[in-house]
């Protein structure tokens, strides 16, 4: 079953140049009618290199629109039935390949061979000269020829070939072009991507060290927790999380030690302040003791540093 292009193209997300669906017998007439030469393309799914040639080169903006305006495109798919023969009469021993046949062939089994190339193919660029190339050969031996017979079809004049081809130069320059603008945009953007990903990571890192830094010093003022006594002031804590907590603290011993007692349930000390339940009071001063400020028991709420 023939290969369906446009299908094919499409699952690969490019366009290609316009293929004639035709037989190759019917695409060789179109070409001879229309006195442009036949370009022969034959792919292979199976090969990698065929398969990025054919995404990178072949759709390509500036490889179609010559292949567009000055030739008749045929593609076969190497691995069907109808390029068996074609691969022994055109000499293809390698995928992909292109070969260019002139419109002054007699036909197909006396083809003239303009260009052919198997395997590793040019670059897009490269290509388009070849094509280029290959269109001004054409249109000298058929002013040559014409000059020389009394053939019913007009050639054109040098300077509408010249013209022709000082178009065709000017437009594969501005598919050149755009096809650069569209590679240093991809490249802008990848580049941005990058960049921004990796100040994101920088960020994330540095925010991964402030906390394990953060931890460690919880961890450390937590170690500076006496002992809990058997008797002392009875504290009572209400976290923000409304879980409360209780321990009993000696009554000699300072405000700070409350706050290692929220850094030892991990509760960060230097982002919460302790305030009194009644009447409210911050309890900022850490140095001072105790027994100047509660009696046997007290509740207090934390409260996170905005």
């Amino acid at each position: 079953m023939p290969l369906d292009w446009t299908r094919y193209a499409r699952r690969l997300k490019v366009t290609p140049p316009m293929l004639r669906t035709a037989p190759l017998d019917a695409a060789f007439q179109e070409a001879k009618d229309s006195r442009r030469c036949l370009v022969v393309f034959v792919h292979s799914r199976e090969r990698k290199d065929s398969v990025r040639f054919f995404q990178q080169v072949f759709c390509s903006d500036i490889v179609s629109e010559v292949l567009n305006s000055s030739y008749i495109t045929w593609a076969v798919d190497g691995a069907s039935e109808e390029a068996v023969h074609l691969l022994d009469e055109l000499a293809i021993t390698d995928f992909p390949a292109i070969t260019i046949i002139s419109p002054l062939s007699k036909s197909l089994r006396e083809p003239i061979i303009m260009y052919t190339k198997c395997g590793r193919l040019p670059d897009a660029p490269s290509l388009v000269d070849v094509l280029l190339d290959t269109t001004s050969r054409l249109g000298d031996i058929t002013a040559s020829r014409d000059a020389a017979s009394t053939s019913p079809y007009q050639s054109p004049t040098l300077e509408e070939h010249d013209t022709l081809r000082a178009e065709q130069q000017t437009a594969y320059q501005h598919s050149l072009e755009a096809d650069r603008r569209r590679e240093d945009e991809a490249r802008q953007a990848e580049y941005e991507a990058a960049r921004q990903k990796e100040e994101e990571e920088l960020l994330e890192a540095i925010q991964a060290s402030l906390q394990d830094k953060a931890m460690q010093d919880m961890k450390a003022r937590a170690e500076d927790l006496t002992e809990e006594p058997v008797d002392g002031i009875n504290v009572r804590i209400k976290l923000p999380n409304n879980k409360a907590l209780a321990r009993r603290f000696r009554s000699e011993e300072d405000v700070g030690m409350l706050y290692n007692f929220l850094d030892s349930v991990e509760v960060d000390s230097t982002a919460h302040m302790l305030y009194t339940v009644f009447p409210r009071q911050a309890l900022d001063e850490r140095k001072t003791v105790l027994g100047e400020l509660f009696a046997g028991q007290v509740a207090l709420v934390a409260v996170p540093i905005e």
